[in-house]
């Protein structure tokens, strides 16, 4: 298993090309070209050397055949734009557009290691080692904290478009599906493309999303890339993308718990919930989502499971939202009655307990005895809660 960055000559250079630009060509009037580095759908990377300022470039070049479409060099255009809206060191830079040969071209700073994708399939399904997978996964949510800040949604966010040096650090790149965040709601970020394997089912269903959860997209695409670095393999496997998109759709993802054994037992939580289908309901912030897996590995004690047992609709509603503000990262659920919360608890367990006294069907003290003779709940921390309990209830709960 690899422990190490990954090194710039750990892929092989691609031998041949859909786009030719011969070694030598002059584009624009100080890049020369040197070799191709890579190509994608819309079009091919170049490394170039910059004369004027003498160091090395890469220049990504529009196909010529794909020119016909109209709306094609506004979306390179865009991408152009969208990642020059972005100073961060975990976001590939921009240096400058333009044409050559009647083809759009961007030149950006040189990444000389391989892709995050190139690099996981070098370890052919192990899993990475953790330290090198949290600190890679670590600077791809900066990176896409501030696309996110600059009122950018990335929206195509997977291995292939990440980007590394050989010397520790990661950028994000291939802005291409990028859209402007006040224009990123409904269908007009929706049917624009993506990856299968990364995809949200509000994408992929050209779902009509509020600008307020757009964001929530790229959660997802990160959620998917966590699993897959931290387990070696994304959480859904298919032989097709239709199958891949059906998945996202319908099934749960496995824990990544149960492809890795030793993961943090809070990661399983964090991970699920920046998977959850609907937008509403997943991790609202990749800084979120960053603080999360941190505090998974480091241990620290907040919860992510919350069992709300209250029979009472309203004080029960203001308690999930007053929880679910100062715990954001944790799932909390609410039930009436004493038999309901056991019933929940015996399908997944909590890592906290809060319950009524007085409740139908089974109180808070025969719940409370209930819990504790399960090996899963034996040092669950329980909060009662009551306006009525007397010395003796107190002495019973003690």
């Amino acid at each position: 298993m690899d422990t190490t960055w990954p090194s710039p000559d750990s892929v092989k250079e691609p031998s041949t090309s859909r786009l030719s630009i011969p070694p030598g060509t002059t584009i624009g009037t100080s890049y020369t070209v040197k070799r191709i580095l890579g190509e994608g759908g819309m079009g091919a990377v170049f490394l170039a050397r910059d004369e004027h300022l003498a160091r090395d470039v890469a220049i990504k070049v529009v196909r010529p055949e794909l020119l016909a479409r109209g709306d094609l060099r506004d979306r390179f255009r865009e991408e152009a734009r969208a990642m020059a809206r972005v100073s961060h060191p975990n976001v590939v830079q921009v240096h400058t557009f333009g044409e050559h040969d009647g083809a759009p071209y961007f030149v950006m700073e040189l990444m000389p290691g391989p892709t995050l994708d190139q690099w996981l399939s070098a370890h052919g399904g192990h899993p990475p080692d953790l330290a090198v997978a949290r600190g890679m996964l670590d600077q791809i949510c900066l990176g896409v904290a501030a696309i996110h800040a600059a009122r950018t949604v990335h929206h195509d966010l997977k291995p292939g478009n990440v980007l590394t040096d050989g010397t520790g650090r990661v950028a994000v790149s291939d802005l291409g599906l990028a859209l402007a965040l006040e224009r990123a709601g409904a269908a007009r970020v929706n049917g624009i493309g993506g990856t299968a394997a990364y995809m949200p089912p509000e994408v992929a269903t050209a779902q009509d999303v509020p600008p307020e959860l757009a964001r929530r997209a790229d959660v997802y695409a990160l959620g998917c890339m966590a699993y897959e670095l931290f387990t070696g393999s994304p959480p859904f496997l298919a032989t097709s993308d239709v199958a891949l998109l059906v998945q996202h759709l319908t099934e749960a993802p496995p824990p990544p718990s149960k492809r890795r054994a030793g993961l943090p037992p809070g990661l399983d939580n964090v991970i699920l919930r920046a998977l959850e289908k609907d937008p509403a309901k997943r991790t609202p912030t990749v800084e979120l989502l960053r603080l999360g897996i941190e505090r998974a590995f480091s241990g620290e004690g907040e919860p992510t499971r919350i069992l709300i047992a209250e029979d009472e609709p309203d004080f029960r509603e203001a308690l999930e939202a007053f929880l679910a503000f100062h715990y954001p990262m944790a799932t909390i659920d609410g039930v009436a009655d004493g038999r309901a919360a056991i019933d929940a608890f015996d399908k997944e367990a909590y890592d906290l307990v809060l319950l009524d006294l007085q409740m139908p069907v089974m109180d808070g003290l025969q719940l409370s005895r209930q819990l504790r003779d399960r090996p899963a709940a034996s040092r669950t921390p329980i909060v009662v809660l009551t306006a009525s309990g007397g010395p003796l209830d107190w002495k019973e709960l003690a």
